[in-house]
């Protein structure tokens, strides 16, 4: 049913215990892998779950089974326009940039890598995401700084790819100074 009530989900993700952080987050999880599942859990625009996730994922043990759970969650929930701005506003887009810059000096396992690139290029994609970026300069220029140091690091075919689409959302005439400046056809 399209009704927004999970008011016991959200009483049991902020509970302390990791085996019920996995279990839930397994099953909500299971309930995004269908463009119908994301609409249950962003019902009427209620980004609650979402926004839950989120922090379950920030405090998750890197490689986790339960962070694997949140980043697929994030990536699937992030095909709906409606969720990108609540991506941006918890600094999503840095969170998988420090992550896939970290697995560049230590152990990532590679289903993080892939999921939280594949975020990111859902997250690029959005025009929520171009109208941020355009109007916050500096924030856009972190973020194709980090990418392209990304690409020229030894990084999986994947997440490569997955970056390069994200890239090539900057190719739009208001990034053009940015690209200029940052060197990016050398």
């Amino acid at each position: 049913e399209a009704e927004n009530n999970f008011s016991v989900v959200l009483k049991i993700l902020p509970i302390d215990n990791p085996s019920l952080k996995h279990a839930v987050t397994s099953l909500i999880s299971v309930i995004s892998s269908t463009l119908k599942g994301v609409e249950y859990l962003t019902h009427g625009g209620d980004m609650s779950i979402v926004r839950a996730v989120i922090k379950i994922l920030k405090a998750c043990e890197t490689g986790s089974v339960t962070q694997r759970f949140c980043i697929a969650i994030l990536q699937k929930c992030s095909i709906k326009e409606t969720v990108i701005p609540t991506l941006i506003e918890s600094n999503l887009v840095f969170w998988v940039l420090d992550l896939l810059n970290d697995s560049l000096t230590k152990k990532v396992h590679v289903f993080c890598l892939d999921f939280s690139s594949a975020l990111l290029a859902n997250i690029m994609h959005s025009p929520h995401t171009t109208s941020f970026l355009e109007n916050n300069p500096d924030i856009a220029r972190r973020v194709l700084e980090n990418m392209l140091n990304l690409i020229r690091s030894n990084v999986p075919v994947s997440v490569l790819m997955h970056i390069l689409i994200s890239i090539s959302y900057f190719s739009k005439d208001n990034f053009a100074k940015l690209l200029e400046e940052l060197r990016f056809v050398d």
